[in-house]
């Protein structure tokens, strides 16, 4: 199992499609998730008015480090569930269009070893993806909160454990 283990997360290593997907769900969580809003609500286009009572300051606060977990959260399932199951289409789909896995079945490890080790590398990737996307978001969060110069507080490390 360890051989297969350390194949499956040779093959994801190296593949460039992976790396690709991963970079773009960052890219997307920060443009979307905080860039966007934020510059909108900084630098509002010519002629557009907010509704009475409306507090620019106020709404601007949605991008502070508060409320990076509300913010990740729901900025990730839209395109992070997308994006995983391309991720996983990729590992596995290439193999049956490159014509391995008749290699890899006859050398030695079985259909189940195999699958196995696929799905608990691919996991393991998946909750490494996760973990840079509260990175990427507690970086803009940051940025935005310093832009502006405001006070801020982080969330519970139990809160963003769980």
């Amino acid at each position: 199992m360890i051989g297969s283990l350390s194949a499956e997360f040779l093959k994801l290593r190296k593949r460039w499609s992976i790396w690709i997907c991963a970079a773009i769900l960052i890219a997307i969580l920060v443009t979307l998730g905080y860039a966007v809003g934020y510059l909108l609500l900084s630098h509002p286009p010519p002629g557009s008015q907010f509704p009475p009572g409306f507090d620019i300051k106020d709404a601007k606060k949605v991008y502070y480090p508060d409320h990076l977990i509300n913010n990740t959260l729901n900025g990730l399932p839209t395109f992070g569930g997308a994006l995983a199951l391309v991720i996983g289409v990729l590992s596995m789909g290439s193999e049956f269009g490159w014509s391995t896995l008749k290699t890899v079945f006859t050398q030695r490890p079985g259909r189940l070893v195999t699958l196995a080790a696929r799905l608990v590398v691919l996991a393991a990737l998946l909750l490494v993806l996760s973990v840079a996307c509260f990175a990427a978001a507690a970086a803009s969060s940051l940025a935005a909160a310093t832009l502006d110069g405001a006070d801020y507080s982080w969330p519970a490390p139990f809160d963003l454990a769980r």
